[in-house]
């Protein structure tokens, strides 16, 4: 006889397919890694341009869209910066 646990856990937790496994021959992250496109200078770029438009979105527009897109698109160029896409 199964105790409560078990039958609440086979009733709510579905088995899992093996569609999802990967191969054997593959290493477990190499299919989820990705090759950055930039590099050296044109990394500091993406960040410097980032920094440099968030700051003007800053302390250089008044409240309203132009403030926000230029510190959302700042923090997007920095984040591109730093990872290298």
């Amino acid at each position: 006889m199964k105790t409560p646990n078990r039958q609440w856990a086979r009733i709510r937790l579905p088995r899992r397919s093996g569609r999802t496994k990967m191969p054997r021959g593959i290493a477990r992250c190499s299919g989820m890694a990705a090759t950055p496109n930039l590099g050296g200078m044109a990394r500091g770029g993406y960040v410097l341009a980032g920094v440099a438009l968030a700051a003007w979105g800053l302390f250089g527009t008044e409240a309203g869209w132009a403030r926000f897109l230029c510190l959302t698109g700042g923090g997007v160029l920095i984040v591109e910066g730093l990872i290298g896409f």
